[in-house]
């Protein structure tokens, strides 16, 4: 699920920005690189806290298929 609310941050809602065409003013390119950039960060953070979360909730590492352990 966080994929896809990750890719509805970082392309539907940049769509929906004016683009100056009517007499709105258009977004400034630089805040559309932070929004985007945000958004990528905030999506790597919030993997890694599931991540962290999943397995001190777990309390065992799993070994990969394959190996010896």
């Amino acid at each position: 699920m966080l994929p896809f609310l990750g890719a509805l941050l970082w392309v539907v809602v940049p769509t929906m920005w004016p683009n100056g065409a009517e007499a709105e003013p258009s977004v400034a390119l630089s805040t559309a690189l932070w929004y985007v950039f945000s958004v990528w960060l905030l999506a790597i953070t919030a993997s890694f806290a599931l991540w962290r979360w999943t397995r001190d909730k777990i309390g065992v590492d799993v070994a990969a298929p394959g190996s010896k352990d």
